[in-house]
């Protein structure tokens, strides 16, 4: 028997057994939902939306969002060549390391075998 104390839980995560609406059920219920919608509802906002604030970019931004707009490729800004390896450089320390994980392979097999057979 329930008390006062006690509280019942209802769980709306249940899966529905409803079957999937067929295109026939769609295309009413589309048609329902557009006769109620004014004509002009994609172009006008709702009248308790606030007013949008027109952007004040400053004059620099302005400008790239220009050339932006107008489809301009970048030019000007630092010149990142020279964080760019050098590919001989590269070649180098890419040989640097084979040779350092040749030597923590064999180390790692020499401390097993010692590990291992004492």
């Amino acid at each position: 028997m329930a008390t006062a104390t006690d509280t019942i839980t209802y769980h709306d995560s249940l899966p529905y057994i409803d079957s999937p609406p067929t295109d026939s059920e769609l295309e009413s219920i589309n048609k329902q939902i557009t006769s109620e919608l004014s004509a002009d509802h994609k172009t006008t906002p709702h009248p308790c939306l606030p007013l949008l604030v027109e952007p004040n970019f400053r004059p620099a931004a302005q400008a790239e969002l220009d050339r932006i707009a107008a489809g301009k490729p970048w030019v000007g800004g630092i010149d990142v060549s020279r964080y760019e390896p050098a590919v001989e450089a590269s070649r180098s320390a890419l040989v640097a390391a084979y040779a350092s994980v040749a030597h923590v392979e064999a180390r790692l097999a020499n401390l097993t075998l010692l590990n291992e057979f004492g």
